[in-house]
Formats: structure tokens, C-alpha cells, sequence
């Protein structure tokens, strides 16, 4: 990643001291205090990148995702190799229903960086929702070649299967995960909440054994 560039009426080391602050703020919970500190940050560098980048992640924590896009829209043109800030954009268009935007965003970030498994993922979800289900498992496959331990790659997989009530394939996933000691009902409730809701949004009760899989033990 390119450096910081400094120009004498900027403050670099105070902008820092405010980017860490955010970054404290944010981890604690408090995404308004570190928006704020990421501000403040711009403020006194114009040319920090790594400041957009933190302001947009926290906009989009906020739900705010048209700032979001406007920061990492900054910060990729601050560094145009940023490429966090095109993963992180490309997702924020997925969101906004922008897929073709998305995916051309997250393909620049995996140009930059193959091995970025977020990005798979990420671009997984939006050929998916675009209907193109097999370049969504494509990818979500190549996320698992990546990192093998990758949750999400095989909770994105097995969402593919069950609004298709395709059991039998969701549960080859989730064995799939379960035999590499992939923990998938902790992910699996970190990103979709209860099997309640799920089965809720899908119309149908979903069979025990996949139920206990989504279980945590």
C-alpha cells in the first residue's frame, strides 16, 4: 500500500493519534465516537486514506451506506492499489443492489490480492442474488480452497441449497464444514441470527438434522 503523503499544512501525527482513538471507539461499540475521531482525523490530513477507509467501514456499521461508498470512493482514488477499500465498496453496492458495480469492484480487489477470501465471498453473494448461481458457488468453493477453515465460504454454500429446499445438499455443506472442524453453527448464528428467523424467512420448517447442525453444542 502507498504511503501517506504529507504536505506542511497538515498535522500526520495528531490525524493518527485520532484515527487510533476511532479505532478504540469503534471496537468498543461506539461507532458515532469514532466517526467523529475519523473526521477529526481528515481534518487535520485531507490525504489520509486509511482515515476514509476507517469512516466509511464505520458508516456502513451505521447502515449509512452511501457515505460508505463516498469514503472508500476517497480513499481509492487517495491509493488506487487500496484494495480493502474495493472489497469493502464492492459490498456496499451489493447492499445498495448495485451487483454488476459490486462485482466489478471485488474483482479489482481480487486482481490486487487473489487470496483475499473476503472478496470471494463477497462476490459470491452478489452473483448469487443476480441469479447467476453457479459463479456464486464458484466462488464460495474458491473461498474454501483459499482458507479451508473459512466459515463463511460453506454457510454461503448451504444458503445457496436451502431456499431451494435442497436438503440434502445443505447438509453435505455443513458435514462438509463440521468434519474439517469448521465451528459453522457459531457462524452460521453470527450472520443469520436463530433458525427461528431463518426458517421464518424461508416458509418452511427446516429438517432436524440440518437444525442441529445450526445448533451450537
Amino acid at each position: 500500500m502507498a504511503n501517506q503523503s504529507n504536505t506542511p499544512d497538515v498535522n500526520p501525527d495528531l490525524a493518527e493519534t485520532y484515527l487510533n482513538r476511532g479505532i478504540a471507539h469503534e471496537r468498543k461499540g461506539d461507532v458515532d465516537a469514532a466517526v467523529q475521531d475519523y473526521t477529526k482525523a481528515i481534518e487535520l490530513n485531507p490525504q489520509y486514506a486509511l482515515a476514509y477507509y476507517n469512516r466509511g467501514v464505520a458508516y456502513g456499521e451505521k447502515g449509512d451506506v452511501d457515505a460508505a461508498i463516498q469514503d472508500y470512493t476517497t480513499a481509492i482514488d487517495l491509493i488506487p492499489d487500496f484494495f480493502q477499500a474495493y472489497n469493502n465498496r464492492g459490498d456496499a453496492y451489493r447492499q445498495r443492489g448495485e451487483f454488476d458495480a459490486a462485482i466489478q469492484d471485488l474483482n479489482k480487489a481480487i486482481d490486487l490480492k487473489p487470496d483475499l477470501v473476503e472478496a470471494y465471498n463477497n462476490r459470491g453473494v452478489a452473483y448469487a442474488l443476480k441469479g447467476d448461481i453457479g459463479a456464486g458457488i464458484q466462488d464460495y468453493t474458491t473461498a474454501i480452497k483459499v482458507n479451508p477453515q473459512d466459515a463463511n465460504g460453506y454457510l454461503n454454500r448451504t444458503m445457496i441449497w436451502l431456499p431451494l429446499r435442497a436438503w440434502e445438499k445443505a447438509k453435505a455443506e455443513l458435514m462438509t464444514a463440521k468434519n474439517n472442524g469448521v465451528d459453522i453453527a457459531a457462524a452460521f448464528h453470527r450472520n443469520h441470527g436463530s433458525v427461528e428467523e431463518l426458517e421464518q424467512s424461508l416458509g418452511t420448517q427446516l429438517p432436524a438434522d440440518i437444525v442441529a447442525l445450526l445448533t451450537p453444542q
